[in-house]
């Protein structure tokens, strides 16, 4: 009978240690997919490619940026960049997006969600973009450069600022700066071409457009923003671009 409850005790320890054995592998598990979470990832939404960067600092916290190399837009600022077990977030201010999904247990693998007024699935594989790295035209476009201009409505003016480049391969690239609104840095913009006189692009994150044309002497823009009406925005040649607060 001693034996039998000797045997039992027994057991019961040897399933606690199992448990505790099995917990710690889980939770070592856990810290080594948290901690090995920084690196280079590629994911695409429809056929728009980016690229995410996250960095682990020393001590414990983490830090990212985002490319979208086709709209010319690298280094765009995540913030509140948070892993907590294997749940991974962060977010995009100057896109006004965020991103929340888990870290895949190969560790190679960021599955989620994108926000941005809707939500789509946006999966994040290590890797680089292949032209991630803008090459500058060796002759600048006509509309290279940065221009300034203001959109006048009933709550007063919002100066808006672009910064347009031209590629290698002669297509130009461009970004937005809502300059009085807080996070309005360094919206990519798409679709931006140069026809002759004609410009455009469209700013995704905000669901604009803009459509005008170059003036003769290179110095003015003259168009139209379409943000669910349309309100005149033109442009003037700057020297220098106005840089976000605290820069």
């Amino acid at each position: 009978m001693a034996s039998a409850r000797v045997s039992s005790a027994l057991l019961r320890i040897s399933l606690c240690l199992i448990l505790a054995l099995v917990g710690s592998g889980a939770q070592r598990a856990v810290a080594a997919q948290r901690a090995g979470v920084g690196g280079d990832y590629i994911g695409m939404i429809g056929s728009l490619h980016l690229a995410l960067h996250i960095t682990a600092a020393a001590d414990g916290t983490f830090s990212g940026t985002l490319d979208s190399p086709d709209q010319g837009a690298n280094g765009i600022p995540c913030t509140d960049v948070r892993v907590q077990g294997t749940t991974l977030s962060f977010s995009v201010p100057a896109a006004m997006g965020r991103w929340s999904g888990t870290i895949e247990s190969d560790g190679e693998t960021l599955a989620g969600t994108w926000s941005q007024g809707g939500s789509a699935p946006l999966t994040f594989t290590r890797g680089k973009v292949a032209n991630e790295t803008f090459v500058a035209a060796s002759r600048p476009s006509r509309v290279d450069g940065f221009w300034l201009g203001a959109i006048s409505g009933p709550a007063g003016s919002l100066r808006v600022q672009i910064t347009v480049k031209s590629d290698q391969g002669g297509g130009e690239h461009c970004t937005l700066d809502s300059l009085d609104q807080p996070g309005g840095f360094g919206l990519p913009c798409a679709n931006a071409a140069l026809s002759d006189t004609a410009f455009s692009f469209d700013v995704p994150g905000v669901g604009g457009h803009w459509a005008g044309t170059l003036a003769k002497g290179g110095h003015t823009l003259t168009g139209t923003w379409t943000q669910g009406h349309d309100v005149p925005l033109n442009f003037k040649r700057q020297p220098a671009a106005i840089p976000p607060p605290g820069r």
